[in-house]
Formats: structure tokens, sequence, C-alpha cells
């Protein structure tokens, strides 16, 4: 999945480099000086160039996270992992709930209920009736299906709300 944010920053640096290259020709036009037209066209094309790497840098850091994200389960058979202790888990930051119901409205989906967990930015959303776990904290919600949550996460929410 590429990153929207990086694609922009691409665009933007082209664009860059070809409004450099306009202003370029009409300042030689103008003047009628070869000497004022080449440092302002370096001058731009490097500044595209610094846009497209930054946007080529944040897509190379969204293609590891990606690579990651399927690995995840470091966690050995049978060990259960210990959750912070005096945490309540029942309230969901507004933040992250406008987040969430933001992100199902723009796809004309019903959000019912929405559940944190003790796992930094996991939520588990009902959504049209459906049980899915969201993951904030990137550039756009990642939405797991059922069969896809991590198993920790997974584990977890067996343990406390299977009759809840």
């Amino acid at each position: 999945m590429k990153n929207k944010v990086g694609a922009l920053l691409k665009v933007i640096g082209f664009g860059i480099i070809i409004i450099g290259f306009i202003w370029t020709i009409v300042v030689i036009s103008e003047t009628e000086s070869f000497g004022l037209g080449a440092p302002l066209f370096f001058q731009m094309f490097l500044y595209g160039m610094a846009f497209i790497g930054f946007g080529e840098v944040i897509n190379l850091l969204q293609s590891i996270l990606n690579k990651m994200k399927p690995a995840g389960n470091d966690q050995v058979v049978g060990e259960k992992k210990s959750l912070p202790q005096n945490i309540d888990y029942s309230e969901t930051t507004g933040s992250a709930e406008a987040e969430i119901r933001e992100f199902y409205a723009k796809r004309n989906r019903n959000v019912q209920e929405i559940k944190p967990t003790p796992f930094q930015d996991f939520y588990i959303v009902h959504v049209d009736g459906i049980t899915v776990l969201v993951e904030l904290g990137g550039f756009s919600p990642e939405v797991y299906a059922n069969n896809n949550w991590p198993a920790e996460i997974k584990t977890w929410h067996e343990e406390n709300f299977n009759d809840k």
C-alpha cells in the first residue's frame, strides 16, 4: 500500500521543477541573460528533488511497516502477556472515537459500539452488525477482519468479551 503523503510530496516536487523550468525560460527571455536563469533553475531543481526525496523516504518507511505487520506474532505459545494494572480500558478517547466514526461515515457504514483495548491504538468496533479490529495511529485507520486479528488481541478479546 502506497502512502498518500509520500505520493503528494513527490507530485509537489515535480511541480516545483516544472514551475522552475518555466520561470527560468521567462527570466532568460526577458533578460536575455543565461547567467540569471541557470542559477534559478538549479535552485528550483534542488528544491523539487528534496520534496521528491522526502516522498520516497516516506514510501520506503511505509513499505517497511507493511512488511513488519504480518510477522508480528513474537509471543511464545502458552505465554501470557501481562497487561498494565489499574488502567480503565472501558473509556474510548474522544479523538479516537471521532476518527473511527468519521472513517466509517465516509464509507456510509453505521458504528454501533467502540470498545478500547489495552493495546495501544487498537479498538474493537461493531459496525453494521460485524465486529472488526481498528488500528489508529497511522495516516488512516487500518481495519482487521475478525480472522486476521493479532493473536494477543484475539486472546484478550475472547477472555474479556465473549460472554458480554
